[in-house]
């Protein structure tokens, strides 16, 4: 689809035909051209014609790959597809908008994608969460099915030589999903919304390193642990 002066008030749309060809009347001013075609980048374009010395101006317009595809579905725990899921995708590490909401047979896509491995993370209020890592491929596309299980509760205290620590960070670690919380000032933490299976809680301990313990996280459960760390070391 081509779009002339999106911005401009007098914004209009042609379809290119299946040779990629186009027609469309602006004015003889600065114009944008914006081009949309699934699989590419969108792109825009500026142009100005001259119709005093040329009626028509001719132009190639070249898209770039619009980079990976991504697609699955997501179930529950019974293998039922859910629809209005979250579905969440980014490089590791980095903070992930959302990208998608399944449909009614619970399919999503993602398209374009950023190429290169993306954790997706996916939530629904009531079939609970799930996750997966996928390596995505510049031009092609990839299928994650995800299912989803009810999240996992843990919580627990944290002391240091047996005294409760206030306002210490704590993490829960299960790759790929990761969550953080700070104790209260009775040294408690709480996390919710946590995957099913085997994690790590870490906790940091002011003058003391971490201390953690591992922990298996089960549907619907809520784990509870201690965390003991060492006194700080005498200098």
């Amino acid at each position: 689809g081509v779009n002339p002066s999106p911005s401009a008030g007098h914004a209009y749309q042609r379809v290119s035909d299946p040779e990629g060809r186009f027609r469309v009347t602006i004015a003889d001013r600065a114009n944008y051209l914006c081009v949309r075609a699934p699989g590419y980048r969108p792109e825009c374009f500026r142009v100005r014609p001259t119709i005093e010395l040329v009626p028509t101006t001719g132009l190639v317009l070249t898209l770039a790959s619009g980079g990976a595809r991504l697609t699955g579905v997501v179930t529950n725990a019974v293998g039922a597809p859910v629809s209005q899921a979250s579905v969440f995708a980014g490089k590791p590490g980095m903070r992930r908008q959302p990208s998608a909401v399944t449909a009614n047979d619970g399919a999503f896509a993602i398209d374009p994608a950023e190429p290169g491995l993306i954790e997706i993370t996916v939530t629904h209020p009531t079939e609970g969460f799930g996750a997966a890592t996928a390596e995505l491929a510049d031009g092609r596309e990839t299928a994650v099915n995800i299912v989803l299980t009810t999240p996992g509760q843990a919580e627990g205290v944290v002391h240091q030589a047996g005294t409760p620590i206030a306002n210490t960070l704590v993490r829960f670690l299960a790759p790929p999903h990761s969550d953080a919380a700070f104790t209260d000032e009775t040294g408690t933490f709480r996390f919710g919304d946590l995957p099913a299976g085997p994690g790590r809680i870490e906790a940091e301990i002011p003058g003391g390193g971490l201390a953690g313990v591992d922990v298996t996280i089960t549907q619907g459960e809520v784990v509870s642990v201690a965390i003991d760390g060492a006194a700080p070391a005498e200098e």
